[in-house]
């Protein structure tokens, strides 16, 4: 492992990161921007999921912004404790239905805004709605495991498409051809 280490530091010119989590983030961040300019969309990352007693764990789908409408609210669903999907957020379509202790932004306060730091992040390297599937572990960290661009209605792609293009992350030409 540290042969590995010193490889990786020398051939980087950089310090090999000590914390896993930072590691996962660079290589995804890397997968990203390479998938990008290859002309891909996708980058899907091994996980198993961890379950445990005491229901602190998760998997979910979350969209960088509404499919539906392009608005920049958390969108998606995640497994409830139960076995069942539950909505993320009270803007999705389901969770009129759900209890409102059920949304994830209220069972789980701190996971809930962990997810929406890292929308904007993820939508700025993908330039567009991206479907994200999650895992969370007991202490609620936080892991993407794949990444694809979101199916979108035309409304949702024209309404991101013009945010992302005035916050200057794509442009006026790219947005064009979106």
């Amino acid at each position: 492992v540290q042969e590995y280490i010193n490889l990786i530091s020398r051939k980087t010119g950089k310090k090999f990161p000590a914390s896993p989590a930072k590691h996962l983030l660079t290589s995804i961040i890397e997968c990203g921007m390479n998938a990008v300019k290859q002309g891909g969309d996708e980058i899907f990352i091994n996980t198993e999921a961890i379950s445990t007693l005491k229901g602190k764990s998760t998997t979910g789908l979350i969209y960088t912004r509404n499919p539906f409408t392009g608005a920049k609210d958390p969108y998606g669903v995640y497994l409830a404790s139960d076995g069942t999907k539950k909505p993320i957020d009270f803007v999705h379509k389901d969770a009129a239905g759900a209890k409102e202790k059920e949304i994830l932004r209220n069972k789980f306060p701190n996971l809930y805004l962990k997810i929406k730091e890292s929308l904007p992040k993820v939508e700025n390297i993908f330039k567009g709605i991206t479907e994200i599937e999650f895992v969370t572990d007991e202490d609620e960290n936080l892991y993407f495991t794949a990444f694809d661009k979101a199916q979108a209605t035309p409304r949702a792609t024209i309404v991101s498409t013009v945010d992302l293009n005035h916050a200057g992350i794509i442009s006026d030409d790219q947005a064009i051809s979106k």
